[in-house]
């Protein structure tokens, strides 16, 4: 792996409302992330509100969304979930969004028409 991120761990006022979400609603961070990676939203959010960034880093989402970027682990993934929970949870949020990460189904771009 040689990529590396598009922001560093420590960036999270670069983007000050998702900053605040996370400071705030970190369980909600965490569910849109994987969301956005193709887990249930629902699901994650809720495990991460129950057990917190241990969760996280116990089942190696962190690391998951590495791999899937092709990113260098900078720092270890173990400790920036679970020294720094809320400032990982927005390093890859904003990861997810550079890449061009959506939630979601796709956007109707067009009505079908109708047939008579």
């Amino acid at each position: 792996m040689s990529g590396q991120w598009g922001s560093s761990l420590f960036a999270c006022f670069d983007d000050k409302n998702l900053c605040l979400k996370g400071a705030f609603c970190p369980c909600l961070v965490f569910g849109e992330n994987q969301e956005k990676l193709g887990g249930d939203y629902t699901k994650e959010a809720v495990l991460y509100c129950l057990i917190g960034a241990l969760y996280a880093a116990v089942t190696n989402k962190r690391r998951d969304l590495r791999q899937r970027y092709g990113l260098v682990e900078d720092p270890n993934d173990f400790l920036a979930t679970c020294c720094c929970g809320g400032c990982a949870n927005c390093q890859e949020a904003r990861e997810i969004q550079k890449r061009g990460g959506s939630s979601g189904p796709a956007p109707v771009s067009s009505q079908p028409r109708r047939q008579f």
